[in-house]
């Protein structure tokens, strides 16, 4: 807290200027999983990535490659070239085609950030844990309603 709003605050009276240095210092404070409403775990966060940039192609009505990326369930079954994640992780080739360098490289048009392949990469290492409410959430995030 300021001096200015710490002075304001032993007046009886709070300035224009120490209420914004309260809101700043509130906003600053705050961790932004507790308030935004995203989950910061593995699979959580993994979801978010998977809903951004997989399931336009690899859902239950395209499930291109043979692959559908919608269930836990339907991720473990794999797709035309087999299973995509193995146990524990190893030999993943959900991760492998994620390398810039990769071919057939995943998305097709666009490279996933660092910080998004590294999100999948502890995913995977996690076990693939699935959180279907996260990815009902990231779901609804993209939506946009206009009225």
């Amino acid at each position: 807290m300021t001096l200015a709003a710490i002075q304001g605050l032993r007046s009886g009276g709070l300035t224009l200027g120490g209420i914004f240095c309260l809101l700043v210092l509130l906003l600053v404070s705050s961790p932004a999983e507790e308030t935004s409403g995203i989950d910061p775990s593995p699979a959580g966060a993994a979801m978010r990535v998977l809903h951004a940039n997989c399931l336009s192609c690899h859902n239950a009505e395209k499930q291109k490659g043979g692959l559908e990326l919608t269930s836990r369930e339907s991720l473990l079954r794999g797709g035309d070239n087999g299973v995509v994640v193995g146990a524990g992780g190893e030999d993943s080739l959900l991760l492998k085609v994620l390398a810039p360098d990769a071919d057939p490289h995943m998305p097709p048009k666009k490279q996933l950030s660092e910080a998004q392949i590294v999100t999948l990469t502890k995913w995977v290492a996690a076990g693939t844990p699935w959180d279907e409410e996260a990815l009902a959430q990231a779901g609804e995030r993209s939506r946009i309603d206009i009225k």
